[in-house]
């Protein structure tokens, strides 16, 4: 099953054999590879409407810790020295108590 992202406030897709694709209240719906396909094809998928591919997320196993944002701390990728959302410097896994 592929997901295919759909815009806010979309309920669902009428796929071109017949059947309907609904949301269920999330921002996909799941449809097989063939759906996939035709929609990745069709205006709507060409013009961004909506996505028929699987997304890339690019992260990474160690951490960073940021103190000041919450008492438990917040989380960033290895590559966050300083925090993006308040500027404080971050601490990695290791440092961490």
């Amino acid at each position: 099953m592929v997901r295919v992202t759909v815009p806010p406030g979309c309920y669902g897709l009428d796929l071109d054999d017949g059947r309907k694709a609904h949301t269920r209240g999330r921002p996909y719906v799941e449809v097989d590879e063939s759906a996939a396909r035709t929609i990745r094809k069709s205006w709507y998928g060409a013009a961004g409407v909506v996505s028929g591919v699987e997304p890339h997320i690019l992260a990474t196993r160690a951490t960073r810790w940021c103190r000041v944002c919450t008492p438990a701390g917040r989380r960033w990728n290895a590559w966050n020295d300083q925090c993006p959302r308040c500027g404080a410097p971050t601490t990695s896994d290791q440092e961490k108590p």
